[in-house]
């Protein structure tokens, strides 16, 4: 019995090492938009991202890179368009391609090199787009992260500058992403919103 306890205890030291090195590494990805707008209006959506060791924001190193494409959802009679990426990282290398509701294969990167200006903010704002609403069209907008043409995941990393591994992505298989949607309410302009009670006024009149 005695042996028995010592072998046990012996793993369990031996586990303890590992079991602290052990993280939970997280990218969060949001969308900031106005919540309300109205309708005929183009709206600015920024996508912010965060990366997270257990449940703490990382401070050495720095955002890198986000590779994806966006969807909108909802109620698309209140959608007319998505833009190309207005803004990004140091680098846009691929603005992407809008398609009815989606803006397809995006790409930006902030690269250590001359001439870079690196923001080491965390969380950081990484991209921005555009969605232009359709005139006296009212409902919601949903707006979220997707993945690459032909990729199972959005592509989030961030970059060590020193170590032997100077990059954890979303692609690694310890880590995750937690995405979240954001939803747009598209009211009546005011002066769609005076026709429709005028309208209503005189309907009643009539009744009457």
């Amino acid at each position: 019995m005695t042996r028995l306890v010592v072998i046990l205890a012996a793993c369990l030291i031996a586990a303890i090492p590992s079991l602290a090195l052990a993280q939970d590494k997280v990218f969060r990805a949001w969308f900031e938009a106005p919540q309300t707008v109205m309708a005929g209006e183009t709206v600015q959506v920024w996508m912010w991202a965060i990366y997270e060791i257990d449940s703490v924001p990382e401070t050495v190193g720095n955002m890198d890179a986000a590779v994806g494409s966006i969807e909108v959802s909802g109620d698309l009679a209140a959608f007319t368009s998505i833009s190309q990426l207005r803004n990004g990282l140091a680098l846009i290398l691929d603005r992407g391609t809008p398609d009815g509701p989606w803006l397809r294969d995006f790409m930006t990167v902030q690269p250590h090199g001359p001439g870079i200006n690196i923001d080491e903010r965390n969380p950081i704002p990484m991209l921005m787009f555009e969605i232009e609403t359709t005139p006296q069209t009212t409902g919601l907008l949903h707006v979220d992260l997707r993945p690459f043409t032909n990729e199972s995941i959005p592509y989030l990393s961030w970059f060590y500058l020193d170590g032997p591994d100077h990059w954890t992505s979303t692609t690694d298989p310890d880590v995750s992403l937690i995405t979240t949607t954001a939803t747009i309410r598209i009211i009546p302009a005011p002066a769609s919103a005076a026709m429709l009670a005028f309208g209503s006024l005189g309907f009643t009149r009539r009744r009457r």
